[in-house]
């Protein structure tokens, strides 16, 4: 039925759709923006501040404008300073230092 001719395209059609596949493929770290796991050298931006309800410029830079908490991992804040963070916040609303949310 099928000639060596036929038999040697097919095989060779084959072959270069592998070789196409796996020339197209592109790395997952480039494609889901993942970052390596060098995260001892990332340092807190908060390390060495003093978090403080009373301090309102540094705790807006922590709220969208939506008035929600950034959290940690879009911030880069280090998870004991994050729940000060959190807590200086909190206070601060109650307080009506800084505002619950940011509707009109």
């Amino acid at each position: 039925m099928f000639t060596t001719q036929d038999n040697n395209n097919v095989a060779s059609s084959s072959e270069s759709q592998v070789e196409r596949t796996h020339s197209n493929l592109i790395p997952n770290s480039v494609l889901f923006n993942r970052r390596s796991n060098n995260t001892a050298s990332s340092k807190c931006p908060l390390e060495g501040a003093v978090i403080d309800y009373k301090n309102i410029a540094l705790l807006s830079n922590y709220i969208t404008p939506a008035g929600r908490i950034i959290p940690s991992r879009i911030s880069g804040v280090s998870h004991p300073n994050q729940r000060k963070l959190r807590k200086a916040i909190k206070r601060a609303r109650m307080l009506a230092l800084l505002p619950f949310s940011n509707r009109n």
